[in-house]
C-alpha cells in the first residue's frame, strides 16, 4: 500500500538496539522513553476519572521533568556511541518516532482538559524533540509524521496560502484554463480535512510551491504555474495528463509530419533544460514530471519519424462514436455529476481529476469538446435557475 512518502517506523528486537540497550541494573533511552509514555497514560486516565490530587500532579511533573533530561542525556550516550552515520539515522529516526507518539498522546488529553499540568508535561516532551530536531538535524527523518500540535499549525497555514492564491488564479482568470484545473486540486487537497499531508518534507514541499506562485506582483500566468510545477517536480497523474493533452493538442493543429516533430523536439528541449531545485517530490515514488513527459515526447517523435498510422487505426480516428453525447448544456451537466459526488454515488478521492474524465467522456448540446475550466466553475458554483431545471429532469 503507497503512504504517500510516510515512513513507517516498526519496532522490532532488532531495531530497538540502536535506542543504547544497557544492563538490566541500567536504564535505557528506550526505558526512559516507555516509562513516559506510561506516566502520561496514567495522569490521563486520572484526569478522566476525576481522580487526580495536587500531591499526585505535582509528583508526575517532578517525574517528567527528570525523565525530560534523562531522554537528553542518554540520547547524546547512544548517538555517541554510533560510529556508522546509519546507525546514527536509526537511532535518530526510531526516538523521533517515538517521541512524536508521546506528543500525540498528550495533544488527545489536551483537546479534553485544558489544565496547567499537562501543559508543564507537554512542554518537558516538546524540549526533548526540539533538541533533537535543531542539535541533532543532519540525522533527524523529514519523511516522518509530524506531531498532531505541529500538524495543526501547518495546516492551518497552508489553508491560509491556498486562499490567498485561490484568490489570485480568479483575480488573474486562470481557473478558465486547463492548467486552472491543476492549481484546483493543489487548492483542494490543501484546504480538505482528509488531506493526507502529514509529514515534514510534505508541509515544507507544498510550503515552498505556495511560496513560489504567491511571491510575485499579484500577477499569475499559465507558463508561469507550468514552469513552477516542473521545477517543484509536481509528477501527480493530472499534472501529466494535462501536459500529454497540451502536446498532443499543438501538435494536432499542425498539418505535415515535419512540422510535428520540430514542434515536439523543441518541447523536448523545453523539458529537459527545466531546473528542478526542490530536493523533494509530490509522489516521491513515482518517476519525475521531467522524466514522463520527455519519454512521452521521445516515444511520440519516434512514432512520427516512423510514418503514418496503421489504416485500420487511422479510420478510427475519425469516428464521432467515442463520447457520450447528451442534450444537456454544460451548465446542466456540471449539477447532475456534483449531485452524484453529493450523494456518494460516484466516490473519486479527489474532484478535478474526475470532471476531466467527465470533460473527455461526454459531449454537450452545444459543444463537442466540454472545456474542464468551464465545467469546473458550473459545477462548484451553480446557479440556481439551472438548479431549478435539473430537479424536475432527476424527478419524471
Amino acid at each position: 500500500m503507497k503512504n504517500n512518502g510516510i515512513r513507517e517506523t516498526k519496532f522490532t528486537t532488532d531495531n530497538l538496539r540502536f535506542l543504547y540497550p544497557a544492563p538490566a541494573n541500567e536504564e535505557s533511552l528506550y526505558s526512559v522513553l516507555t516509562k513516559w509514555s506510561v506516566v502520561i497514560s496514567e495522569y490521563g486516565i486520572s484526569v478522566n476519572s476525576n481522580k487526580e490530587t495536587e500531591e499526585g500532579v505535582t509528583a508526575i511533573i517532578e517525574l517528567s521533568a527528570v525523565l525530560k533530561q534523562k531522554s537528553k542525556e542518554l540520547f547524546i550516550q547512544s548517538i555517541v556511541g554510533k560510529i556508522a552515520v546509519q546507525d546514527k539515522l536509526e537511532l535518530t529516526s526510531i526516538a523521533q518516532s517515538i517521541i512524536t507518539r508521546l506528543l500525540d498522546q498528550i495533544f488527545f488529553i489536551e483537546q479534553k482538559e485544558e489544565k496547567e499540568s499537562i501543559k508543564i508535561i507537554s512542554e518537558h516532551v516538546k524540549e526533548v524533540f526540539e533538541f533533537i530536531k535543531e542539535y541533532f538535524a543532519s540525522y533527524f527523518d523529514y519523511t516522518q509524521k509530524a506531531p498532531s500540535y505541529l500538524l495543526l499549525y501547518f495546516k492551518e497555514s497552508l489553508k491560509a496560502n491556498a486562499e490567498s492564491l485561490k484568490k489570485l488564479v480568479v483575480n488573474n482568470g486562470i481557473e478558465m484554463e486547463e492548467i486552472g484545473v491543476i492549481i484546483s486540486e493543489i487548492i483542494e487537497h490543501t484546504i480538505t480535512e482528509r488531506t493526507s499531508i502529514n509529514t515534514y518534507s510534505q508541509i515544507n514541499y507544498y510550503k515552498d510551491l505556495f511560496h513560489q506562485f504567491l511571491s510575485g506582483d499579484g500577477t499569475l500566468t499559465c507558463s508561469f504555474i507550468r514552469d513552477t510545477l516542473y521545477k517543484f517536480n509536481y509528477n501527480s497523474e493530472s499534472f501529466i495528463l494535462n501536459e500529454y493533452e497540451r502536446l498532443n493538442k499543438a501538435s494536432s493543429q499542425l498539418h505535415s509530419i515535419k512540422e510535428k516533430i520540430a514542434l515536439l523536439s523543441y518541447e523536448l528541449k523545453k523539458v529537459n533544460q527545466f531546473l528542478s531545485t526542490s530536493k523533494n517530490a509530490f509522489l516521491r515514488y513515482l518517476p519525475s514530471v521531467k522524466e514522463q513527459v520527455g519519454n512521452w515526447i521521445i516515444e511520440e517523435i519516434r512514432f512520427l519519424e516512423k510514418g503514418t498510422l496503421p489504416i485500420e487505426y487511422a479510420n478510427t480516428l475519425n469516428e464521432s462514436d467515442n463520447k457520450i453525447h447528451t442534450s444537456l448544456s454544460v451548465a446542466k451537466l456540471a449539477v447532475i455529476i456534483r449531485l452524484l459526488v453529493v450523494d456518494k454515488i460516484i466516490i473519486n478521492r479527489t474532484v478535478a481529476p474526475m470532471l476531466r474524465i467527465v470533460g473527455r467522456t461526454f459531449s454537450t448540446l452545444q459543444k463537442d469538446d466540454i472545456s474542464v475550466g468551464s465545467l469546473e466553475t458550473k459545477y462548484h458554483a451553480p446557479d440556481k435557475a439551472t438548479i431549478g431545471t435539473v430537479i424536475p429532469l432527476l424527478l419524471t
